[in-house]
Order: structure tokens, then sequence, then C-alpha cells
């Protein structure tokens, strides 16, 4: 295993760490969503660019080796956004409705200035960053580098990473089942084209809409 490998497979737990620690200071000073979600989005910009410095060939590669025009690509993330939407909903219709009580501490977003409102938007747009760190992270590295010669365990223990690293969403473990779903789904289509672009197109436009919409709903 080469350096660069070991030092990629740091990257989220390094930004999960980072944003914890960074939530749980601010709270002790500020309920403040806007201020709050810094904290996401420093650790956030800080690893996605370390990502970006250790696997730009990777991603330069994969880019050039995209055998389809890129309007087909578009549709592509489109249609697995609305897939992604679909298993979640599932999830959500059979699971039972929990609690978490994290509405009650931070400010409304309804309640913020107009200034606010965009800085927050801005802030959460670092999700679209992450989309394509934990692609290289979940799919790259453990199929193509970790697990190159057992291609299943590498797909389940990846889907399951990927589900429990979206814990702090919701707070809820049953909320992760969603997501180790979605990773298995990201995991096939990874393994079925070799090509990174797939995946982190799709998680990509999906973060971007979930970063938009959320604060509407």
């Amino acid at each position: 295993m080469t350096n660069k490998i070991k030092i990629g497979l740091t990257l989220i737990p390094m930004q999960l760490i980072l944003m914890y620690i960074s939530i749980v200071i601010l709270l002790r000073y500020t309920t403040n969503p806007v201020i709050l979600q810094i904290g996401n989005f420093l650790p956030t910009v800080l690893v996605f660019i370390m990502a970006l410095f250790l696997f730009k060939d990777r991603l330069i590669n994969d880019w050039k080796r995209l055998d389809i025009a890129k309007w087909k690509l578009i549709v592509i993330s489109i249609i697995g956004v609305i897939v992604i939407q679909v298993i979640f909903n599932i999830i959500n219709m059979l699971s039972v409705a929990s609690d978490n009580n994290l509405d009650a501490i931070y400010i409304p977003f309804s309640e913020l200035s107009a200034l606010d409102k965009s800085l927050f938007i801005f802030f959460s747009l670092a999700s679209v960053l992450s989309g394509l760190t934990e692609e290289l992270y979940f799919r790259y590295l453990f199929l193509k580098k970790i697990f190159v010669k057992h291609k299943f365990i590498g797909l389940v223990a990846s889907s399951v990473l990927f589900g429990l690293a979206h814990y702090f969403v919701e707070y809820s473990f049953e909320s992760t089942i969603g997501y180790m779903i979605v990773g298995l789904v990201f995991g096939f289509i990874y393994l079925k084209t070799d090509n990174i672009w797939y995946t982190a197109s799709i998680h990509m436009l999906n973060n971007f809409c979930f970063s938009i919409l959320v604060v509407f709903i």
C-alpha cells in the first residue's frame, strides 16, 4: 500500500472528526446556523483539496476515458438523483419516525436575514465537494485499491461505512440504512463502468439539490 493510499484512507475520518469538534465548540457560543455551517464547510473544503491533490491523476484520466457525451452524463445524473430519492422515500415509509430534537437547537432558517440565508446556502454547497471526495474514498480506494481481489467484500464494507459516515446527517442509525443501500448502488455502478465520474456526478448533483431544497422545506 503506497503512502498516497494510506493518506487517502484518513480523509473521511479526518473530515468527520474535524466537523464534530467544530460543531461542539461552536455550539458553546452560538446557535446561528450560518456560523455552525462554517464548522462543516471548512473541514469539507480542506479534505476536498487534499483529495484533489492525492487523486488528481485518477480524476483526469477517468474524465478523458468517458465514452459518452457530456449531456448523456447529465441525464444519467438526473436519473440517478431520482433513484436515490425513491430509495430514501421507501426507507422513510418503512421506518419508524424518530425525533432527535435537533430542530430545537438551531435558530429557524426563516428567521435569518437575507444575507444570512445566502451565506447559509453558500456554505451548504460544500456538500457538493464532499460528494466527489466520498466517491474517491468509498468507491475508488475501497474497490480499486484496498479490496482489489475481493470485490464483494469491498462493496459491502464500503457501503456499510458509507452509511455510517452519514450518521450525523440525522443522528440516527436507522437513517444510515438508506445511505448503505445507495452505497451499494454506487458501488455496482462504479464496478460496472470503472469510471469515478458516473457516481461522482450523481452524488454531487444529489448533494447540490439537497443543499438548495432542504432550506426551503
